[in-house]
């Protein structure tokens, strides 16, 4: 009896353990998802987030430090906006500083930004968690695009997309939007799930934050620890102008061991 007493106490314990399991992943999984929203009205990209779209959009605020406090929450408060219509999908980005120590010079397209602050945006459209597009701007309003693939370990800044992006330096820090058309995208027809990765990089203080949670051994564009974005739906792609989003549209830039 006190056998079968100790073995039926270990079935529960482990089945316990499987459930709490189960649940945290779960719960997990969820916390690093956001829900599409469909708008009627597109908001006006300005650089101002002040359009009755926002307000409507899913929000991303928790973002965690990649360098240089590994797992440590961002320093600067940081809000993202993310929604969608028919024929583009709309990120904005709020992020709060000191506008006198923000760090802005650049205001040319698809110039390095390594200088100052940016933010930047990966959407892994086919959800395969190894192919993104990356979409990148300034406080000035810079903006930048590439190709990502071998999740994270090859960077195409050769190719151009079609995406329109402003941006504002405010009084409580500086905001951007940019509108990103489908036909500038690649995707299934019926796909209702993207990958997605936001990251902010405050100059001053060498910090790159992610969300979700990024850690030092994953390459910085990585696309397998991407976010999900769900319930996409009726979008009209149209006709692209690249019809190669992932082939060698110019030279593959290996980032094996500088963007480790």
């Amino acid at each position: 009896m006190m056998a079968k007493s100790t073995f039926l106490t270990l079935i529960r314990i482990l089945f316990i353990l499987i459930i709490s399991t189960n649940l945290f992943a779960q719960g997990n999984g969820e916390k690093n998802q956001i829900k599409g929203v469909r708008i009627d009205e597109p908001p006006k990209i300005d650089g101002y987030l002040d359009d009755p779209a926002w307000k409507l959009a899913s929000v991303v605020t928790e973002f965690y430090q990649r360098e240089p406090d590994n797992g440590q929450p961002i320093t600067e408060k940081t809000e993202v906006y993310v929604c969608y219509g028919e024929k583009q999908l709309y990120i904005g980005f709020r992020c709060f500083d000191d506008p006198d120590k923000i760090t802005a010079k650049e205001l040319k397209r698809d110039i390095s930004l390594g200088e100052d602050d940016r933010v930047q945006v990966i959407i892994d459209t086919y959800n395969d968690k190894r192919n993104g597009f990356w979409f990148q701007i300034g406080p000035r309003g810079s903006i930048g695009d590439a190709l990502v693939s071998e999740n994270g370990a090859a960077f195409n800044k050769q190719w151009d997309g079609l995406f329109d992006g402003k941006a504002k330096i405010r009084d409580f820090g500086w905001e951007a939007e940019l509108a990103i058309p489908f036909k500038t995208l690649r995707f299934r027809p019926g796909q209702d799930t993207w990958g997605i990765k936001f990251i902010r990089h405050i100059r001053r203080r060498l910090e790159a934050s992610y969300w979700p949670e990024a850690n030092l051994n994953s390459y910085k564009f990585q696309v397998s620890d991407a976010g999900l974005l769900t319930g996409l739906e009726n979008m009209s792609q149209g006709f692209g102008f690249d019809l190669r989003p992932y082939g060698l549209v110019g030279l593959n830039q290996k980032m094996a061991k500088t963007m480790r």
